[in-house]
């Protein structure tokens, strides 16, 4: 295994089974990701794809298209609208870089809306107790990633639960019906 930097893939090659993989090399500018025109092949009769994904064009959002994400300014995209992560920057990084990055725009967030007149989590607290909802709190949440951690085989780190009534029976709760909530 070879790790390559400074390059993306472009175009994988072969017929009935993979060849190679044509490569673009790439440099840094202003935090981005650019290609370069230079093109080579890397030969492999294997290809594991983990390179991530692309943010997807929302209508009414301006996006940028050659980067793969959203125009902002340091994740404020305009009033009550911000982008985290590889909507934010495009597709780059990690987990690592991205955790902190969410951190830092609920940061901005609070500084940047002003309280309102409304009734805040207790006005959450009474609409979904009014609509007889089964919320999942953290406390519940922790509860279901000890059961998917306990439940890990081998050297896996967890075992991911793929189904809700799953997850519920662990936080002891019956099957919450989905209900649609209107605007």
């Amino acid at each position: 295994m070879h790790f390559g930097f400074y390059a993306r893939p472009v175009e994988i090659l072969g017929h009935d089974r993979v060849d190679g993989v044509l490569m673009e090399r790439t440099r840094v500018e202003n935090g981005a990701c650019i290609g370069t025109g230079e093109m080579f092949t890397v030969p492999c009769g294997l290809l594991i794809s983990c390179i991530g994904y692309r943010s997807s064009a929302i209508e009414g959002v301006p996006f940028d298209e050659r980067l793969g994400r959203f125009v902002n300014n340091d994740g404020f995209i305009s009033d009550r609208l911000y982008a985290v992560g590889w909507a934010r920057r495009g597709p780059t990084g990690t987990i690592g870089t991205n955790k902190p990055d969410g951190a830092e725009i609920a940061k901005r967030i609070l500084n940047d809306v002003q309280p309102m007149d409304k009734p805040g989590r207790k006005g959450l607290d009474a609409l979904i107790a009014k609509r007889q909802i089964r919320a999942v709190t953290f406390r519940d949440w922790q509860k279901i990633d000890a059961a998917e951690r306990q439940a890990a085989e081998g050297e896996n780190p967890r075992l991911k639960f793929a189904r809700l009534d799953d997850m519920l029976d662990v936080i002891g709760n019956e099957a919450i019906e989905t209900q649609q909530v209107k605007k």
